[in-house]
């Protein structure tokens, strides 16, 4: 047996395997001695055939088995004693039995790139320093408190206009026929807010208590609803009353009917600390990217692209379930998929470069995830989602996912370590819109930058 290695790139190799005809045509007998005990040839009882008959008709799958049993053997034996580490199985490119009798295989594989460790200690990281602004526990404690707002029916006037919260009961209608999600008996709407369709909010300003008028409208263009996108629809709507919003006032009462607090002094401290442990998840996200990109800056690797390719559908499908949770109609339009694999692209290569680098950092510093460490993990994430540590462990083990998560643990302690020995640059923190945002907090390995397309196509919202 011949071998023959060629490095194609830093991360797939060629392999060369010649088996020589002698070994090719041992196994060719063993193969066929097996297949004239087992072949059904007309005239002959099992086992009687004349070998050259079973060899003429049988040869093609002759030869398909000896290739398969040789490759299955010696390929294996080729890649271990070239000490080839794979990544993924191997892809044939030749398998062929040559003139001479020889069993030519060629085969590419991804493999491990090699990873030739430069200085990781001392590195400057940019880190923002964890600071609540007051303006942050206001803003939190506002949204609260519109969150816990009340309506009452407006008795001294009884036309709406623009800035008005009104209630309405409507119905849709296209080509005569109500659509689906169209309609709806006791909505409340903010006249002026953008909410509805184009022209759906400036038909209803204007009109009386009581009142019951048609709109002739056109959808616009929704993905999310190509069956109505750019068609005439009609909206049946009557204006049930003008509404009188009265928020609650911030006292204690207020942090009661929360429930998550006694008084409005402990509201705030919990608001404070809820905020506090958000900005410091976000920070330390930030700082694992810029230790990210470094590392990959000191040690330029060729990724395999099988791995880049899932790191980019992985990303691409939590971007979908992080945009569908944000209320994004996102239908089944290829476009999004192509979009979205432009925007993370760069971020999925670097994850995968990273990804070695860590590997390689892991083994000359010793640093390894134990049986400990693991169980530890499983009750972290028990408690996090308010369910047995056993259902949480089988879960893993039943999935074969304690490697990936044993790999995801690696990688934050050798983020720690790296963080440990950095040399950190602390920065005034960036102002943060809490109010609106603290409710979207992932813990993914980095933050996404969303498109929040609200193309509701339900109930005439745009």
């Amino acid at each position: 047996m011949a071998v023959q290695v060629e490095k194609i790139s830093q991360a797939k190799t060629r392999l060369t395997l010649t088996v020589d005809a002698a070994t090719v045509n041992a196994e060719k007998e063993k193969t066929l001695k097996t297949l004239r005990r087992e072949a059904r040839v007309p005239g002959f009882r099992p086992g009687k055939a004349p070998i050259e008959m079973i060899k003429r008709r049988y040869k093609s799958y002759l030869d398909d088995e000896v290739k398969r049993n040789l490759l299955g053997e010696l390929l294996p034996k080729a890649i271990e004693n070239e000490k080839i580490k794979t990544l993924g199985r191997p892809e044939l490119e030749k398998e062929e039995l040559a003139e001479n009798g020889d069993l030519v295989v060629v085969a590419v594989m991804d493999t491990w790139p090699e990873v030739q460790l430069g200085e990781y200690k001392g590195m400057e990281i940019k880190r923002e320093k964890v600071v609540v602004l007051p303006a942050a526990v206001d803003g939190r404690l506002e949204h609260l408190r519109q969150q816990h707002v009340t309506f009452s029916p407006v008795i001294d006037r009884d036309v709406a206009a623009n800035g008005d919260t009104v209630e309405i009961e409507y119905e849709g209608k296209k080509n005569g026929a109500p659509f689906k999600g169209g309609s709806s008996k006791d909505f409340k709407l903010e006249l002026g807010s953008g909410t509805f369709i184009p022209g759906f909010e400036e038909g209803v300003t204007g009109m009386k208590v009581g009142e019951t008028k048609d709109l002739p409208l056109t959808f616009p263009e929704m993905r999310g609803r190509k069956d109505l996108s750019n068609q005439p629809v009609t909206f049946t709507v009557t204006l049930k009353a003008i509404m009188k919003r009265e928020l609650p006032a911030l006292d204690d009462d207020f942090a009661k009917d929360t429930g998550l607090a006694d008084t409005l002094d402990a509201l705030k401290q919990t608001i404070r600390s809820e905020i506090e442990k958000s900005e410091e998840s976000r920070t330390q996200r930030n700082a694992r990217r810029a230790v990210l990109a470094k590392l990959v800056e000191l040690h330029p690797i060729e990724p395999p692209q099988r791995m880049v390719d899932d790191q980019i559908a992985h990303q691409v499908r939590r971007r979908k379930i992080d945009l569908a949770m944000a209320g994004a109609q996102l239908g089944d339009d290829p476009a999004i998929d192509e979009r979205l694999k432009g925007i993370v692209a760069a971020d999925a290569r670097q994850e995968v470069q990273a990804y070695f680098i860590f590997q390689a950092i892991a083994e000359k510093e010793g640093i390894a995830i134990t049986d400990q460490d693991l169980e530890m993990k499983y009750v972290e994430l028990a408690a996090q989602q308010g369910r047995p540590v056993e259902e949480i462990s089988a879960y893993y083990q039943k999935e074969n996912y304690v490697e990936y998560l044993k790999d995801s643990m690696l990688d934050d302690k050798v983020v720690e370590f790296l963080l440990a020995n950095a040399r950190i640059v602390w920065e005034d923190p960036v102002v943060h819109d809490h109010e609106h945002n603290h409710d979207h907090e992932h813990e993914h390995d980095h933050e996404h930058e969303h498109e929040h397309e609200h193309e509701h196509g339900e109930e005439g919202h745009e």
